[in-house]
């Protein structure tokens, strides 16, 4: 009997390795295994080799899984029935139905606890170092079920392609960009080099492009500046003074109709009129991603583009500039005013203007602000909790933060003081 005892702790030991791998395998970073491969490490060639195959893989894991389990099985029956049900009053059970379920109930429970909950949620933890160390017992395990699996992967193959008559799913073992943005954001955590982590930072921001959505890099509707499209020329040589701005845009009759916009510089060529000198600007919707935008702009070799909404009105614009931001970090403009400056007053205390962007603010202060698709700035989520504008001086609170409003126009926040509470 104590044999039994050990074959259930070691079948129970080699199910948790054979549920706990798979579950490593397909949360590990491709990049980071094809990487260590180039640097000539053995257990990245092993695992390699496993990502070329990885339905080979994963039945060898499930068929190891399989035999443990039978094994587990037929060494935990007699230690329930002799051993442990004698000894707890239920060894006199006339039903061989219920003692067959309770012998079932308590084996599965042990199974999902010690070989399948624990063991995955472990190895999910650090895969590809958990993978690195288990590599070479896992391959010797590969080698010695490999024809049984051979053969099971045959016989699917034939099922599935001649009576059933379907094709088989193409295995995609390219690096994905969630595997490289993985391995940027990991890296990035763990450099101490400032250097490294802003060329990471850079790389990591390229990737987000492909999802920036206009909305969230464009110069909002009411800052805009715009002119009619026949006002005169002195006016608009007083509208770019006042302003400090290079570009100006031009409406038609509301500035829900932009036509387009004017360059300072077109005034050295003393225009008679204002439509002699404006300049086209493309059309996007809200929902355009930032790479669509700037590929099309390069490519029509336009600056400036007009981003509308749902119902075709102006909702803002944005420029190759605000495109570039994106990935680069701030470039100082025309339409980026000292207001959206931020400030670290103490460990608890900062000062930040509406327009600051939370994912910027988050970034910049490790603050851990809540994000959403209904809004992007530290306005856009002060009035998604209040559901309204709140006045000067007014204190708003989203635990664990405490936000006074600093100045406010009734229309749109200007300037908060944002403190941690305890």
């Amino acid at each position: 009997m104590g044999n039994n005892y050990i074959i259930v702790v070691i079948s129970l030991l080699f199910s948790a390795l054979f549920s706990g791998s798979e579950m490593a395998f397909f949360t590990a970073n491709r990049l980071k295994i094809a990487l260590a491969k180039n640097n000539k490490s053995w257990s990245a060639v092993i695992l390699s080799k496993f990502v070329e195959n990885p339905s080979a893989f994963i039945a060898t894991m499930l068929l190891g899984n399989t035999i443990t389990l039978v094994v587990y099985s037929l060494a935990m029956e007699p230690i329930l029935s002799h051993e442990i049900f004698p000894r707890i009053g239920l060894g006199n059970i006339p039903s061989t139905s219920l003692i067959l379920f309770l012998q079932t109930l308590i084996s599965t429970l042990i199974v999902l606890v010690f070989a399948e909950f624990l063991p995955k949620s472990l190895f999910k933890i650090q895969p590809n170092v958990i993978l690195n160390f288990l590599a070479i017992p896992l391959y010797i395990i590969y080698l010695i079920l490999f024809p049984i699996v051979y053969l099971v992967n045959k016989m699917s193959h034939i099922f599935i392609v001649k009576i059933l008559k379907q094709e088989l799913p193409s295995q995609d073992t390219s690096i994905t960009w969630v595997d490289l943005d993985k391995f940027i954001r990991e890296f990035t955590q763990s450099t101490g080099n400032k250097h490294i982590e802003q060329e990471a930072h850079i790389l990591q921001a390229a990737l987000d492009f492909k999802e920036t959505k206009l909305r969230e890099c464009m110069v909002p509707r009411t800052e805009l500046v715009a002119v009619e499209k026949n006002e005169s020329i002195p006016i608009l040589i007083n509208k770019f003074v006042e302003t400090g701005h290079s570009k100006i845009l031009v409406y038609n009759s509301t500035i829900d109709d932009i036509i387009g916009y004017v360059h300072s510089f077109d005034l050295f060529n003393k225009p008679t009129d204002l439509q002699s000198i404006i300049r086209k600007v493309e059309y996007f919707p809200e929902t355009m991603t930032a790479d669509k935008a700037l590929k099309k702009l390069t490519h029509d070799k336009i600056s400036v583009a007009i981003i509308l909404d749902e119902f075709g009105g102006t909702s803002g614009m944005v420029t190759l500039e605000d495109l570039i931001e994106e990935i680069f970090g701030e470039i100082n403009d025309e339409y980026d005013s000292n207001s959206v400056n931020d400030r670290k007053i103490n460990e608890k205390e900062y000062i930040f203007s509406g327009r600051a962007e939370i994912d910027y603010i988050n970034n910049k202060y490790n603050l851990g602000l809540p994000e959403s698709d209904e809004y992007e700035t530290i306005a856009g989520l002060i009035i998604h909790y209040y559901e309204g504008i709140p006045s000067n001086n007014e204190q708003i609170t989203i635990e664990p933060y405490c936000f006074q409003i600093l100045q406010s126009t009734g229309k749109r926040i200007e300037k908060v003081r944002m403190t941690l509470k305890n």
